[in-house]
């Protein structure tokens, strides 16, 4: 992710880049000791969290994404009840929605679409 921030930054870009966790954005864990540099300080760290990913109950949200978010701004720029669509309820979303926002992170929904059913 350092190289991409260099890229960016030498092309002349000034704005906010958002850098992701690992394993499709859903791991934090090693956001922190691999945070690249940014000579403008405008990162932004971002996780994707869905139902059923590996990190989606909020003590793995407390023991990974909330040290990030006390020293780095989050979003999540990816969220759903699942990753796979199997489940069309709100059980999950709302877990989730309530918990960022008690930790003032930001979140996105993937998609809101007139598909007629979840999947």
């Amino acid at each position: 992710m350092q190289q991409a921030v260099n890229v960016m930054r030498q092309a002349g870009y000034r704005e906010v880049i958002a850098i992701p966790g690992i394993d499709y954005a859903n791991d934090l864990s090693q956001w922190l000791s691999h945070e690249p540099r940014d000579p403008l300080a405008q990162l932004i760290a971002e996780a994707h969290v869905y139902g059923k990913n590996t990190c989606d109950t909020t003590s793995c949200f407390d023991a990974h994404m909330a040290p990030v978010a006390a020293k780095a701004p989050l979003i999540f720029g990816e969220t759903g009840e699942s990753y796979d669509d199997s489940d069309c309820g709100s059980s999950y979303i709302s877990t989730f929605l309530t918990w960022a926002d008690a930790h003032d992170v930001g979140y996105e929904a993937w998609t809101w679409d007139t598909w007629g059913s979840c999947t």
